[in-house]
């Protein structure tokens, strides 16, 4: 079509050079001439310039961005994690909802920026527990990095996004599409990173939690186990994640799961084995997890009656102890639970003894949970 153009251009170009020379009744005659020749050539080259122009997608003609607007651009990224950083997630919501429009007029609607911004936003909403928005905004970013992903090269972001977004979906109790969000980021992050990854602990995080939610404790279960071993294999040194991790599960599945309640052994408890033994070495408190099958004496806790009146029927506090090498009770924190039983729940576990644990002969101070049922 192009090469036809020049051959036009050139013609007219060739007819009309020595056109001064020419009176005007030779020059009219000859423009009308010229058009009667190149007419179908040039209303044929039009049409197809026009069905060219149809076909372009509107979010693929972006003018070329300014450094000055990508320097605002990101300014505007950097305030939005100041904003989340600093808890103020709803002016955080609204200015990360704007750099959507931003980065679409910016790179294109489909670009990975745009889908990244969009992405930003849906965590937003997730953490103000605005589900809706969260599984607009996810959605649309995951259908952007499912659209640009060549040979698995958005892989990762698929992954999160999609773990993310399962568990929007689930708290707004579409679970058979959360299920289907789940599949897809395990898939997609053993693809990019590896089952055994530390980029994977988010996602089985996600997982691990969305069992909690459709109540199969028992696969929670597998899945904390499978959190454990890997959190332990990536931060081995960090003990707040491992014990971050532990009062996740306690709160969980830990109280939700019978044999657990009552010590017996789990997938999680099995995931720790040998942990008991290296903490004594390292001079650490050794912890035992769930305990209550442990206790010689379980103090019920006395909450008063304005309290109980403002729970929930079914209500369960969870307490994290520490108990010395004579089996008494040193130190006791509520660690999850309806917080107006939190008091009366330590000063319950606080007078509670446990039989000592003995190892090699010798005891030791371990630390652990016990579960308070109020009903």
């Amino acid at each position: 079509m192009y090469d036809e153009l020049q051959l036009v251009a050139a013609e007219l170009t060739r007819s009309f050079r020595n056109r001064f020379d020419l009176t005007f009744a030779a020059r009219s005659e000859m423009r009308l001439e010229i058009m009667s020749k190149y007419r179908k050539r040039i209303f044929h080259i039009l049409f197809l310039l026009t069905i060219s122009l149809c076909l372009i997608s509107p979010g693929s003609v972006v003018a070329q961005p300014g450094e000055s607007e990508i320097e605002a651009y990101r300014a505007q990224s950097v305030e939005v994690n100041r904003l989340v950083s600093e808890g103020e997630l709803k002016r955080a919501q609204r200015k990360a909802a704007d750099l959507i429009d931003t980065a679409g007029k910016l790179f294109g609607r489909e670009d990975r920026e745009t889908g990244i911004a969009a992405k930003n936003a849906g965590e937003i909403s997730r953490a103000r527990e605005d589900y809706s928005d969260a599984i607009e905004y996810l959605s649309d970013a995951l259908e952007i990095f499912q659209k640009a992903d060549q040979n698995g090269s958005n892989a990762g972001m698929i992954a999160k996004t999609a773990s993310s977004l399962g568990f929007a979906l689930a708290r707004k109790e579409k679970e058979e599409d959360a299920a289907g969000m789940y599949e897809l980021a395990y898939r997609k992050g053993v693809e990019a990173f590896g089952e055994n990854s530390a980029d994977m602990i988010p996602i089985m995080r996600g997982y691990a939690f969305y069992k909690v939610f459709v109540k199969d404790f028992e696969g929670a279960d597998e899945q904390f186990a499978k959190l454990y071993t890997l959190t332990k294999t990536f931060y081995p040194g960090d003990d707040a994640k491992l014990q971050a991790l532990d009062d996740e599960y306690s709160c969980t599945v830990g109280i939700n799961v019978p044999f657990a309640l009552a010590g017996g052994p789990t997938r999680y408890s099995e995931a720790k084995t040998g942990l008991v033994a290296d903490s004594a070495a390292e001079g650490k408190i050794v912890d035992r997890g769930v305990i209550n099958g442990a206790a010689i004496r379980l103090a019920k806790p006395n909450p008063s009656s304005a309290a109980l009146r403002a729970i929930p029927g079914g209500s369960r506090v969870v307490v994290r102890l520490v108990i010395g090498i004579k089996g008494n009770v040193t130190k006791a924190e509520a660690i999850c639970g309806p917080k107006v039983l939190w008091a009366a729940s330590e000063e319950a576990a606080l007078r509670s003894r446990f039989k000592p644990t003995m190892l090699k002969g010798e005891a030791v101070e371990v630390s652990g949970v016990i579960v308070y049922n109020y009903f």
